[in-house]
């Protein structure tokens, strides 16, 4: 389960969610970045430095309507 500012995040899409768990503190300025494949993806959970810095990241969202 992932929990946001005390607060569950509802993640209809993630089912039977496993791998590497833990508490983290984002720091304002980092992102913390997951898998939506959470049992198979190489995420935040599992590099050496978890926190991302927004201008570190490059990518294009595309969101399909069905």
């Amino acid at each position: 389960r992932v929990w946001v500012d005390g607060e569950e995040l509802v993640e209809s899409h993630v089912v039977h969610a496993s791998g590497p768990a833990g508490t983290y503190v984002v720091p304002a300025d980092r992102l913390f970045l997951l898998g939506d494949n959470r049992t198979g993806s190489s995420d935040s959970r599992t590099w050496p430095e978890p926190y991302v810095s927004a201008s570190a990241v490059l990518g294009k969202a595309i969101w399909f309507r069905s």
